[in-house]
């Protein structure tokens, strides 16, 4: 697999993953499972890796 396929595979697994940790961090905090800044955190990290996915 070349570097370019590789790259395609990951942005495309890296965006479905962080819709899904963004939306659970929130429905979390609504339920009162996570406090808020575990919440932010969350929302934090999300960015992280869509950027990161983004520049691959």
């Amino acid at each position: 697999m070349d570097k370019q396929t590789r790259s395609r595979y990951l942005r495309r697994a890296a965006i479905p993953c962080t819709q899904v940790l963004a939306l659970g961090g929130m429905f979390a905090y609504l339920l009162g499972l996570i406090s808020g800044y575990q919440c932010l955190a969350a929302i934090v990290i999300v960015f992280g890796i869509y950027f990161i996915a983004n520049q691959l």
